[in-house]
């Protein structure tokens, strides 16, 4: 059955196809690449539900989608995550011989001829979902099960090569369909299951288990794939998988295999970013801070910091930057571990701490090959923190990451490390903190007007930070005022009311929240606050003077897109 689709391919002539068959539970249809819900927002889910041959010829075009079902959409997210562009799909339910139980649904995706199917062609494949319907009605229940709730579905295979390879293809290939950033893979020797477990929106979510005596073989299969020894090392060991080698999808993922008890190996796939690095106006920051940042950084020379816990965004942040400094006349380098996001203008340094090379010794050879632009993955360490401030000093313009809290927790940390006060408070351009928040579901957010109580809580929940300053505390009420008439001035209505959403649900989602949305806290210090680096002053200080000229916090921020319609408080809440 697993050759079915390529031999469908040939045999139609066109670039995929895609055999869903039902789940046990009736609810999903499941294919090696892919699995929906069976509902009516989906192709297969469609087809499914009305048991009719389905020929489209756009399906990015919304309108003929509408034309066949108003709640009709085609998912992008693999789209957009290989390049890979889906025009026409033909799809064809298999239903069995009584013509009652629905098996599964055949999707063949873009005529290689360009040119539409051919009603020769929805002939032949209804002809063949006929036959196939006997196959899967004697079919046994399917080797592999997955789930997108709370409790695992349970996975039983033999251990053998074949059973492994079968699983890291769907593994890291429904990964890519649900935009997951890592996948872990935990043996469980107690329970004899191997758990598997996706990264989504930052959140580690069950996927599925497996029997686990697969998963020597699968970890071996992995192994092989990013060519790596497939024998037990008895040590720590990374690699990088270019799954392009084994797929149509063209996805690099970070391998991290660590020993674990029982004899054991956990693995944890981590998805690189894929394509040109993201423009500066994609991150979601509020147009006046976005405008702040160009002009903070619209020199030659100087520091300008990223700072936020890992997974926060700083690796997108920090080449966007990049991306926004680009110019032909500039020699730039960049050092990362590892290199994610390829720079097409940049030389890339990757660090290899087992050779010697850690972020200073390689920045120390950036500075001696003539550099204009420097960009730094992690300063956490004082030589590297001291040697980027220098080039800063020098003429060069640097850009650095640190995993601190706080734009002002960063200067703070500048300190503790020993960082030279004045030339800290002459080389820095400014600090961006970042944070990651769910984005609410487009598809189907739930619109609500807030009562006064609701709008007292989000009030109390910006300002608490501005009530330690000056400003303040000389009028509480001229400034709360001050605050509503911001908000009403940026996302009220044309009576002066809000109005905001809540998560619910449905195929596109399965919970309310799709994709992230970034949080920013952007501090361009003035006179005062540059004062008080060159006086080391406590954290508390610098940010009650980064307060008073006008810092955003990214609570505030956040409420920023509470109140714009994007997010929620428990997803703010849940990023701080």
């Amino acid at each position: 059955m697993a050759s079915v689709p390529a031999d469908l391919c040939h045999l139609f002539d066109c670039d995929r196809c895609l055999l869903f068959v039902m789940d046990q539970e009736k609810d999903y249809l499941v294919a090696r690449e892919t699995r929906v819900a069976v509902t009516p927002g989906s192709i297969p889910g469609y087809v499914a539900l009305t048991q009719q041959v389905l020929d489209i010829g756009d399906v990015y075009d919304e309108a003929q989608l509408r034309d066949i079902s108003p709640e009709l959409q085609f998912q992008r997210g693999p789209d957009q995550r290989t390049g890979y562009r889906t025009r026409q799909v033909l799809a064809a339910p298999i239903v069995d011989a009584q013509g009652k139980d629905l098996l599964g649904v055949i999707q063949l995706l873009n005529p290689r001829s360009g040119e539409r199917f051919s009603a020769l062609q929805r002939e032949c494949l209804q002809a063949l979902c006929e036959t196939l319907a006997v196959a899967l009605a004697a079919r046994q229940s399917p080797r592999f099960a997955a789930t997108g709730g709370a409790k695992p579905a349970r996975v039983h295979s033999a251990a053998d090569a074949d059973a492994a390879a079968a699983l890291a293809d769907k593994i890291i290939t429904e990964a890519c369909r649900l935009d997951a950033s890592d996948i872990h893979i935990e043996p469980h020797t107690a329970r004899g299951i191997s758990v598997l477990r996706l990264r989504r929106d930052g959140a580690l979510l069950p996927y599925a288990e497996a029997a686990l005596d697969l998963h020597g073989a699968l970890v071996a299969r992995l192994k092989a794939m990013c060519g790596l020894p497939t024998v037990a090392a008895g040590h720590p060991v990374e690699g990088k998988l270019l799954f392009r080698e084994f797929s149509q999808l063209d996805v690099e993922l970070r391998a991290t295999f660590i020993p674990s008890a029982g004899g054991m190996e956990d693995v944890v796939l981590h998805l690189l970013s894929s394509g040109a690095p993201m423009p500066l106006e994609r991150l979601g920051m509020a147009p006046a801070a976005q405008d702040q940042l160009r002009a903070a950084i619209d020199t030659t020379h100087g520091l300008f910091l990223l700072c936020g816990p890992a997974g926060s965004g700083r690796t997108t942040a920090l080449h966007s930057l990049l991306l926004q400094l680009e110019r032909p006349d500039a020699k730039v380098w960049t050092i990362e571990e590892p290199v994610e996001i390829l720079q097409p203008a940049a030389r890339q340094v990757p660090v290899q701490r087992e050779t010697g090379t850690d972020f200073a010794a390689a920045l120390r050879a950036v500075l001696h090959a003539d550099p204009d632009q420097v960009a730094i993955g992690d300063m956490r360490d004082s030589e590297t923190a001291a040697l980027a401030i220098e080039a800063a000093l020098n003429g060069r313009m640097v850009l650095g990451c640190l995993p601190t809290a706080s734009s002002t927790d960063t200067i703070s940390r500048l300190h503790e490390m020993g960082s030279e006060r004045f030339a800290m408070a002459d080389a820095l351009l400014g600090v961006l903190a970042l944070r990651l928040a769910k984005r609410l579901c487009e598809h189907c957010k739930l619109a609500y007007q807030p009562g006064e109580a609701e709008l007292e809580l989000l009030l109390a929940e910006y300002s608490e930070e501005l009530q330690k300053t000056d400003a303040w505390r000389a009028d509480p009420r001229a400034a709360k005022v001050r605050i509503v008439n911001g908000w009403r001035e940026r996302h009220g209505d044309a009576r002066g009311g809000f109005t905001l959403y809540r998560p619910v649900g449905c195929s596109a989602c399965s919970k309310g929240y799709k994709g992230r949305i970034g949080l920013h806290e952007l501090l361009v210090p003035g006179e005062h606050t540059r004062q008080l680096v060159r006086e080391r002053a406590t954290a508390p200080q610098l940010r009650n003077a980064a307060l008073a000229e006008g810092l955003r916090t990214l609570k505030m921020d956040g409420i920023e897109k509470i109140l714009a319609g994007l997010t929620d408080v428990k997803a703010v809440r849940g990023a701080l």
